[in-house]
């Protein structure tokens, strides 16, 4: 999913954009999900992210023995994000994928819980590199929520299996 709707100036929120059963099943891989992982244009445009809210969801979360949400992990070659959007005072464990450039204004920042540097300094994040120290980390269920740039880069390297598609 991209901001592109939104930065076309409609005022809207996340969930007024998504079609109810997109949604739904959204939140079905947010539950089964170790983290998840999304764009910074996508975090541009909405300045938020979807996060587990429902009681019976996070119980549901905490009795297969996972936190009450997952890992939240913004990825972005720039790093170049406003420490002062919404994001950052969800109550969600925040890491950040990024390029050792991107990483420069962030390393000495409360914002993230961990940064990981998988690229060189002006190159791209390695996708590839990315996801295998990740699962170092822990992670063996990731749900990607977007944004076009993310989602393109992971279809390409046909990194995305069980795609849901928004309208």
């Amino acid at each position: 999913m991209s901001g592109d709707r939104v930065r076309r100036g409609l005022q809207h929120r996340l969930l007024d954009l998504v079609p109810r059963r997109t949604l739904h099943t959204w939140r079905n891989k947010l539950l089964a999900s170790d983290a998840v992982l999304f764009g910074a244009g996508t975090l541009r445009a909405y300045g938020t992210t979807l996060t587990v809210s429902h009681p019976q969801l996070l119980q549901q979360r905490t009795h297969a023995g996972k936190p009450s949400q997952p890992v939240y992990i913004l990825i972005t070659h720039s790093g170049n994000l406003n420490p002062e959007i919404r994001f950052f005072q969800q109550q969600v464990l925040r890491w950040l994928l990024t390029t050792t450039a991107g990483a420069l204004f962030w390393k000495e920042r409360q914002e993230f819980e961990l940064i990981l540097a998988c690229g060189a300094p002006t190159a791209k994040v390695d996708i590839h590199t990315a996801l295998r120290h990740l699962t170092t980390l822990g992670i063996k269920r990731l749900a990607v929520l977007g944004g076009g740039t993310c989602v393109a880069s992971m279809l390409e390297l046909h990194l995305i299996s069980n795609p849901v598609a928004s309208e």
